[in-house]
């Protein structure tokens, strides 16, 4: 979850999330802005939040088969 404690609207969020080697990436789904997937670094810009508003990205990954239990 992204948020804008204010006090002003904050505009090109950029986000970053670096996966660790075990997982693979599945999907990201964002209720604001468009992110994807480069070999394991997921990242996309949310346009703009104002003051208390927040956006919630999600990312679905699997584990790797070759990981030991």
């Amino acid at each position: 979850i992204v948020t804008n404690s204010g006090p002003s609207t904050a505009s090109a969020i950029t986000v970053t999330d670096v996966l660790p080697a075990q997982l693979t990436f599945v999907s990201a789904t964002s209720t604001s802005g468009t992110f994807t997937n480069n070999n394991g670094t997921v990242s996309g810009t949310i346009a703009s939040l104002t003051s208390g508003q927040r956006a919630t990205i999600t990312l679905v990954t699997t584990v790797r088969n070759d990981v030991p239990d």
